[in-house]
């Protein structure tokens, strides 16, 4: 039957009726379910009515109902609608459930009626709770959280959904927009300014926006790209790119495009960024560097005219410098200040320089040292 999704809250006292959602789930599981709701929820109900019983009848053929309730808003208690459109099924054998905002923002104020999908989020809320006790068919290694600037850890019962992630599946990790309750951050569309004191993973979109946007066409460049992935790397973090299929589930062709470049760079240069750690801190390179084991990366984002310079090495150590991709042997000298306390011992600091190489057709190109030993 249909199920009203409104706003998650005094509007939905509904998606908290235990009964309810565990009816839901047992039509689920038994097949009985028949049913496919969508919700668009909410504008001012004092705006004129755009007409949702023609739109949704003509384009989709589905019945519409305006569900009436009032919110607490900057300009006070607001008559609202929800929009919600029932979709007969076909199958007998699922329901589905979705849930999406198109709410009109009210005028000097940042209010938005029911933002980043409320409705859907308090649905699966309670339903996430309602499953909870059901067999596990597979393990759970990541719950990743949206969200944590638009409610307050007591409204999202952040210390409970954590506590509840941990009795299902202890070795689960959580990100950080579970307010409080995160085990690695995410920094989204900029990198952090200095290192980060512990794990983290930045959230990047190829253009200025996340999933489809057709009039979005400022996208970065594949080089670009590429950039924000080997500082990201450099510094101990995690990339997360967006990608934004369109309705049919096909990628629009400059993000196929982007995709293909910064995988034939991967093809060739793609030790210098996965399962790396960031250099010891005492290793100075104007660039990115990146370490795996007794290799040092150092990632030519600026084009080195002469030489590179890379300091806090031991110099001693080095046994081969070459360009990542074609092997290429660069040629190198070091040199070791003369009065540092054990300038004889071969694990001493200095600086080596190494004669620039020729640029490659590569994205970024990299320059690989190898030690003798494994810490740099």
């Amino acid at each position: 039957d249909l199920v009203r999704l409104g706003p998650y809250g005094a509007c939905a006292p509904a998606l908290r009726d235990r009964p309810l959602v565990e009816r839901l789930w047992d039509s689920v599981l038994d097949g009985t379910a028949d049913c496919l709701v969508s919700d668009h929820s909410a504008y001012p109900a004092a705006e004129k009515d755009p007409g949702w019983d023609d739109i949704f009848d003509a384009l989709l053929g589905c019945q519409v109902i305006q569900d009436d309730f009032t919110a607490s808003t900057p300009l006070g208690t607001t008559p609202m609608k929800n929009i919600i459109a029932r979709f007969p099924g076909r199958s007998g054998k699922a329901i589905v459930i979705t849930g999406h905002y198109d709410t009109k923002s009210m005028p000097g104020t940042y209010f938005v009626g029911a933002n980043d999908g409320g409705a859907s989020t308090g649905f699966l809320l309670e339903f996430a709770k309602a499953i909870a006790g059901e067999p596990r068919r597979d393990d759970v290694y990541l719950v990743w959280f949206d969200g944590d600037w638009e409610r307050t850890p007591e409204e999202w019962h952040a210390p409970e959904l954590r506590a509840l992630v941990a009795s299902l599946q202890p070795d689960a990790i959580v990100n950080d927009r579970l307010p409080g309750q995160g085990d690695y951050t995410t920094p989204e569309q900029g990198l952090p300014a200095g290192a980060s004191a512990g794990p983290w993973e930045l959230c990047l979109t190829m253009n200025d926006s996340w999933a489809y946007r057709a009039d979005d066409l400022n996208y970065k460049s594949p080089r670009r790209l590429a950039q924000y992935l080997v500082e990201t790397t450099s510094r101990g973090g995690n990339l997360l790119l967006d990608v934004g299929p369109r309705g049919d589930g096909t990628l629009p062709g400059i993000e196929v495009s982007l995709l293909e470049q910064l995988g034939e760079w991967l093809r060739t240069h793609g030790e210098s960024v996965k399962g790396v750690t960031a250099p010891s801190s005492r290793v100075e390179f104007y660039g990115p560097a990146s370490q795996r084991g007794s290799r040092l990366y150092l990632h030519l984002v600026m084009r080195p005219v002469e030489t590179l310079v890379v300091r806090g090495i031991p110099v001693r150590r080095v046994k081969r410098v070459s360009l990542l991709g074609s092997g290429e042997r660069l040629p190198f000298h070091s040199a070791i200040d003369v009065h540092e306390p054990g300038a004889r011992d071969d694990g001493v600091l200095g600086e080596l320089s190494i004669n620039a190489p020729a640029p490659t057709n590569a994205l970024i190109d990299v320059v690989a040292i190898d030690f003798e030993k494994d810490t740099p």
